[in-house]
């Protein structure tokens, strides 16, 4: 076992878990959400996919926003069925 290797992804993660505890996004994402006024359409695939869900669920529940989500694989085929 390579302790030292161990030791370096503990200290990333001590990093990141510590940058994340002092600085939030927030503001940023309440900005953003704000800048959202018409139908929207969300998409992400794998854990990506849960939050999209989620952020289409705030859109139509807190803004009065037509929200849906598509998983990303159809959305590749989207834009592959568009340039043929």
């Amino acid at each position: 076992m390579n302790y030292d290797k161990m030791d370096d992804c503990f200290t990333s993660l001590k990093h990141k878990v510590n940058d994340a505890l002092d600085n939030s996004d927030l503001k940023k994402i309440a900005e953003v959400l704000d800048s959202i006024n018409g139908p929207t359409l969300v998409c992400g695939v794998g854990g990506s996919s849960i939050v999209a869900t989620y952020l289409a669920k705030v859109l139509r529940e807190k803004r009065h926003i037509i929200a849906g989500v598509i998983s990303i694989m159809i959305a590749i085929n989207l834009n592959l069925q568009e340039k043929i």
